[in-house]
C-alpha cells in the first residue's frame, strides 16, 4: 500500500509527497519530518486525514512502551528456556517428605477424634487386623468402610490433604517435601500460584491419586512428558521446578 503525506513546507498545488511504505512514514515521522497534524493519504483512505488518526499512527510513548513490552517477553522466554523442571525421582521424594507428616499429622486427628468420640479406632483396628489376615474377603472392605465413624476420618483426612497443600503451595509456592529439596510449583508461564490455581491443582492431584491402582499412571506421566509434567499438571496447568540449578538431578 502506497502513503502520501501534504508537505506542508511547499505552498504550491505539487505539495503532495510519496509514495512510501508504512515503515517509511513511521521513519518520517520519528525523524519529524511530519507530525502528528500532517496530512496523510493512501488507497484505503476516501479522504485526507491527519496522521494521529491513521491505524499506522504510533506515538513516541507508545514506540517505548512497545518496546518494554518486547524486552520483557524476551527476558521471559529466556527464562523459560532457562528454567530446570523436576523430574520424577526428586518428585517422588518430596511426595515421600509430605505423605510421612502428614501421616504423623492424621495419627494425631484420629486420636483427637476417638477421644472425642467421633470415631472408634478401636473397632476399625480390629476389622483392619482381620483384613491383614484375609486381603481377598470383601466382606471385611466393607465392613471398613461402613465402620463407625471411617466416613468422619476419610474427609478429615481429604479436608486436612487440602488445606496442608493449598496453604503451603499459595503462601510458599511449594509443600514441606518440595521445600526441602528446593522445589517449588508454578505456573505453565513460570508465574506465582494464587489461591484458586493452588486450590484447581488439588482437585486434580485427587484424579491423579486415584490412577494409583492403574499403575500410578497420573504419576509416571512424568516420565514422559517433555515438560516433565504428571496428569493434575497438565489438568491444572501448573509445573515443577527447581529454584536453583541443579548439577545432578535425582
Amino acid at each position: 500500500m502506497n502513503w502520501y503525506y501534504i508537505d506542508k513546507n511547499i505552498k504550491t498545488d505539487d505539495s503532495r509527497m510519496g509514495p512510501y511504505t508504512i515503515d517509511e512514514m513511521r521513519e518520517l515521522f520519528f525523524e519529524k519530518t511530519i507530525d502528528e497534524k500532517t496530512l496523510i493519504w493512501h488507497s484505503g483512505l476516501k479522504n485526507w486525514i491527519f496522521w494521529e488518526n491513521s491505524d499506522a499512527y504510533i506515538s513516541k510513548e507508545k514506540e517505548q512502551e512497545l518496546l518494554q513490552q518486547t524486552v520483557a517477553q524476551i527476558l521471559h522466554e529466556k527464562q523459560l528456556k532457562a528454567t530446570k523442571r523436576a523430574g520424577f525421582g526428586i518428585r517422588a521424594l518430596a511426595f515421600i517428605i509430605d505423605f510421612i507428616l502428614l501421616s504423623l499429622i492424621g495419627v494425631l486427628l484420629s486420636y483427637l477424634m476417638h477421644y472425642f468420640q467421633i470415631i472408634n479406632l478401636e473397632s476399625m483396628q480390629a476389622i483392619i487386623n482381620k483384613y491383614n489376615q484375609n486381603l481377598l474377603s470383601p466382606d471385611l472392605s466393607k465392613e471398613l468402610l461402613n465402620s463407625d465413624g471411617f466416613f468422619y476420618l476419610m474427609v478429615a483426612s481429604y479436608f486436612l490433604q487440602a488445606l496442608y497443600s493449598i496453604f503451603f503451595l499459595t503462601r510458599y509456592g511449594g509443600t514441606i517435601g518440595k521445600l526441602l529439596l528446593k522445589l517449588k510449583v508454578v505456573n505453565a508461564d513460570t508465574s506465582k500460584l494464587t489461591f484458586s490455581n493452588a486450590f484447581t491443582r488439588f482437585i486434580f492431584s485427587v484424579v491423579t491419586q486415584f490412577t494409583i491402582p492403574l499403575y500410578g499412571l497420573g504419576y509416571l506421566l512424568v516420565l514422559i512428558d517433555p515438560k516433565k509434567r504428571a496428569l493434575h499438571d497438565f489438568l491444572a496447568k501448573t509445573q515443577v521446578i527447581y529454584t536453583h540449578k541443579q548439577s545432578k538431578e535425582l
